[in-house]
């Protein structure tokens, strides 16, 4: 009888793969076995699959089985991205391991994607095989992207490895001629590195809720405007002027690109590449034009909800950071010194109205909560400027915090109290959480605004917060209040230093998804 392995030997590529417990029908059935793990449990399961088919023979026998695995590779990213859109920070410790596994999954997918890449380019294409190198190239490029989207989701860091590799990928891509192709991958592999350059440029970490994903729809349908081409062969940037929308992108840049306008003397290097968003900008300005003018939005390429003037000041910020991103204003003094934190109207508006504070999470708390208390979290100021705070966690609950949310930063002897917006939200790893506020009013009283009687449906007593001087509005007054609560030439009665005064509600001037700011004026 012949020996079992050299039958083995006689087998073709995909018999050997059988025998080996490489083959496709066997992974279908192992996936089908393990459905229904948890995600953390089944990405570990999934990458050491990945690991064994680094064994199997043959790149279109181990590409098939890459495909039928990333399948499963973007359910488990997809859930953890769900995860993350109903969370509230600091993370769970939970939530904050199934980051690690996704982006650790993610990876390990995308590098085994490239390994084979790799191997193509260094001669396997005399053999035919453009299209593998196309469709390789493809999905490692969109693995590294899904790495990078889940980190803008928990509202972490990019990692730099991934963009390391996605600028890698893409200058393969390049090298082997692939980008400028008509074929539906190589103008796949460009969009998809134009989404992922200009959705990090529009920093992420100071996106509201739901913003980020009204970014990605725009740039699915606009981002191929932008251009890209070899820094080498412009003309040397010498006046930052002449760069507004442009970008440099070294060969190993850990990031998105770096603006322009920000360099006196660029020295060309080889690999660099140059992003131009001027095409796209000149786009946007024609859209935002026309929706100020009452055009619909469908006529401009633009969802329904782009008449919203939170739609509008999304796309306006949007407009300045892939034009002429800014720059920082006041140097940083730092020290760490304790604050309290209160989040949201209703808590600030309680806390402003003299209330106790309630026992923090994780402190002993024998009753439950008193009614009329106020839930504060507490922080260390990493720095501060005069428009602003930099704040770090430490404790407590920190309520539904988010990128846009009114919060209250009180020191803890009770003294005065910044009111601030939300503009920044950074979580990283050990459930480290970083806050950038932007300090909006340093005085708020609490007011009650209610209605005459003799409707049919008397309106129930609106609570607001009285802002009797904006720096950022003249020094003017404004009032916070719940969206829609307040209509223009309202009357709202507050008191201050011991006056009853009574100012007109005007429009609008800051809208969140909880809250508005109105601007106030004193009647003749």
């Amino acid at each position: 009888m012949f020996p079992y392995h050299f039958l083995i030997s006689l087998l073709p590529e995909g018999g050997q793969s059988f025998a080996a417990g490489l083959h496709p029908e066997m992974l279908r059935a192992w996936l089908t076995a393990h459905a229904g793990m948890p995600p953390a449990e089944a990405a570990a399961a999934i990458k050491e699959q990945l690991q064994r088919l680094a064994a199997a023979p043959g790149l279109r026998l181990r590409m098939r089985m890459l495909d039928i695995l990333a399948e499963e590779t973007r359910r488990i990213a997809g859930s953890v991205e769900a995860d993350l859109d109903r969370a509230h920070h600091p993370l769970s410790t939970a939530l904050r391991g199934q980051v690690v596994a996704g982006n650790n999954l993610l990876k390990c997918h995308a590098q085994s994607y490239r390994a084979v890449a790799e191997k193509l380019l260094v001669g396997w294409l005399r053999w035919g095989n453009g299209d593998l190198l196309r469709h390789a190239l493809r999905n490692a490029m969109d693995l590294e992207r899904r790495r990078l989207l889940l980190a803008h989701r928990a509202y972490a860091p990019g990692s730099k490895s991934a963009w390391r590799s996605l600028h890698r990928l893409y200058r393969m891509a390049r090298s082997a001629r692939l980008d400028g192709n008509a074929a539906e991958d190589a103008i796949a592999i460009r969009h998809q590195y134009l989404k992922t350059l200009l959705l990090a440029l529009a920093e992420p970490a100071q996106l509201a809720p739901g913003e980020l994903d009204r970014i990605r729809f725009y740039l699915e349908r606009h981002a191929g405007l932008a251009e890209l081409r070899d820094l080498a062969s412009q003309a040397p940037w010498s006046n930052a002027a002449s760069a507004e929308g442009c970008f440099l992108i070294r060969r190993n840049e850990e990031g998105p690109g770096r603006s322009l306008r920000k360099w006196h003397q660029i020295e060309a290097q080889g690999g660099d590449l140059l992003l131009d968003c001027g095409p796209l900008l000149k786009r946007m300005h024609g859209q935002i034009d026309a929706i100020e003018r009452g055009v619909l939005p469908s006529k401009v390429g633009l969802p329904s909800v782009a008449h919203r003037p939170n739609y509008l000041a999304m796309m306006k910020g949007l407009l300045t950071l892939w034009s002429a991103p800014p720059v920082r204003r006041f140097p940083r003094q730092h020290f760490k010194p304790r604050v309290e934190l209160a989040t949201g109207l209703d808590d600030l508006w309680t806390l402003l109205s003299g209330a106790p504070p309630r026992r923090r999470r994780g402190d002993a708390a024998p009753h439950p909560p008193e009614a009329g208390t106020v839930e504060l979290s507490e922080w260390s100021v990493a720095n501060e400027s005069p428009t602003g705070f930099a704040l770090d966690y430490l404790s407590g609950d920190s309520g539904t915090l988010a990128v846009g949310m009114l919060a209250g930063v009180r020191s803890p002897d009770r003294g005065q109290t910044h009111i601030c917006l939300v503009r920044r939200l950074v979580s990283g790893d050990a459930r480290r959480t970083e806050l950038g506020l932007q300090k909006y009013a340093p005085c708020a009283v609490p007011t009650t605004i209610t209605w005459g009687g003799g409707a049919a449906a008397p309106r129930p007593p609106v609570r607001a917060i009285v802002l009797p001087q904006v720096p950022s509005l003249g020094g003017a007054a404004a009032v916070i209040a719940a969206p829609g609560a307040l209509r223009p030439g309202k009357r709202v009665p507050f008191e201050l230093e011991g006056r009853r005064l009574t100012y007109v509600a005007g429009m609008p001037i800051e809208h969140g998804v909880h809250h508005e700011v109105i601007s106030l004026t004193c009647p003749d």
